[in-house]
């Protein structure tokens, strides 16, 4: 079974040069070799992906976290109160994750911007086009 997401960039179209699509296959082959079975994993993919194709780099104290759908949709992911303490005690500061997982009172460990599509977790991240 294939699993993956293949994202329309026209919502990322002003932070691309051409007509591109982004297709994040699981189990991903990261470098090296190693499979990683993670559906957490997307965004920061498609976002890593976009910022090398822009030449444009994310600060290293950023942690991005979500499962993209196929529309560029955000959609939740699990464990993610675990997620961020581990992230903080790595030396992260910032964390962009699904609107869809923050509650209102709740307190995290650093900073988290909610985001909803890879369109408002590249703005949030790069910046304007």
């Amino acid at each position: 079974k294939i699993d993956y997401v293949l994202v329309n960039c026209a919502e990322c179209e002003p932070y691309l040069t051409s007509d591109y699509r982004l297709m994040v296959e699981r189990p991903e082959k990261v470098v090296g070799g190693l499979k990683v079975d993670e559906p957490a994993i997307d965004l920061g993919v498609i976002v890593a992906l976009v910022s090398s194709m822009q030449n444009r780099p994310i600060l290293d104290d950023v942690i991005v976290l979500g499962e993209v759908g196929l529309t560029g949709e955000v959609r939740t992911i699990s464990f993610l109160e675990k997620r961020l303490i581990e992230a903080e005690k790595m030396g992260f500061h910032l964390a962009i994750v699904p609107k869809g997982n923050l509650k209102r009172e709740q307190q995290y460990p650093l900073e988290v911007r909610g985001v909803g599509s890879v369109a408002e977790a590249l703005k949030t991240i790069l910046g304007g086009a």
